[in-house]
């Protein structure tokens, strides 16, 4: 398999509360540096709620990153990275 055929492509998975959302609310485009971020060396406060009690100037919400995984199919295209989000209304 050639080095071409695999996915270096890096995704995010996003955890978010909708809060309302409007265009006369909300700064658009949302982007990460809205959300807290975790990273797999977990050495934010496990007592942090970045849902019910984001940091200051954060969104409720948190995201973290998904490395692309090297793999591809077995037709020789790649699969894309994952990503997804997961909206609650209040």
């Amino acid at each position: 398999m050639a080095a071409s055929d695999k996915n270096s492509t890096d995704g995010r998975f996003y955890v978010i509360i909708d809060t309302g959302f409007t265009a006369a609310n909300t700064s658009t485009p949302l982007k990460a540096a809205n959300f807290q971020a975790l990273t797999p060396d977990g050495s934010l406060n496990p007592n942090s709620n970045f849902l019910l009690s984001p940091p200051s100037g954060l969104q409720p919400g948190y995201f973290f990153d998904l490395p692309g995984d090297g793999v591809a199919d077995g037709h020789g295209s790649t699969r894309g990275a994952i990503s997804a989000a997961v909206v609650s209304g209040c």
